[in-house]
């Protein structure tokens, strides 16, 4: 019986302590293939692929700085076993944001206010690979790539027309 006890707690175990780690993991690959360092309060969840930052910074050379905001993360967990590529699902709301790099100068936006930010996109070892979606609402400006502008499931949007290399 005790035998019994010892798996049931070995599950429970593995089923709370392991989720949290995967969502470490997957945060720290963000941070190494897009190159940034993101401060905040990391929030993992349980029982589904994803983990929450509350009051997050971070500045991604050339492209953005967020000084303030939440954001919500979301990714395929088998991006952990290398089995899938790490494609990442970020959703925010209330963003302080300056725009830097050719990104503001498209935009002809320094510091601004995001409302919401609905991006995915998928990332590997050489960075930022492929955008799917991005919306984002601002008062000073609207950017949106909707997924029904997505062709026979490729990307609407290859990341080299956002800077980065091939």
């Amino acid at each position: 019986m005790k035998a019994k006890y010892r798996a049931a707690l070995l599950c429970i175990l593995i089923a709370v302590v392991l989720p949290p780690l995967v969502d470490w993991k997957i945060h720290r690959e963000i941070q190494n293939h897009l190159k940034v360092k993101i401060s905040g309060d990391f929030f993992p969840a349980l029982l589904n692929p994803s983990y929450a930052l509350r009051n997050v910074r971070f500045e991604w050379p050339d492209k953005i700085r967020l000084f303030s905001g939440n954001l919500e993360i979301e990714y395929n967990p088998l991006a952990v076993l290398e089995i899938r590529p790490l494609v990442v699902h970020v959703t925010g709301e209330n963003l302080q944001v300056q725009l830097l790099g050719r990104w503001a100068e498209a935009q002809g936006v320094g510091k601004t206010f995001i409302k919401k930010l609905d991006a995915k996109f998928r990332i590997d070892s050489r960075g930022l690979r492929e955008v799917y979606l991005l919306k984002i609402d601002s008062p000073a400006f609207q950017f949106h790539i909707k997924e029904s502008e997505i062709l026979n499931g490729k990307p609407y949007l290859p990341a080299k027309s956002l800077g980065e290399a091939a």
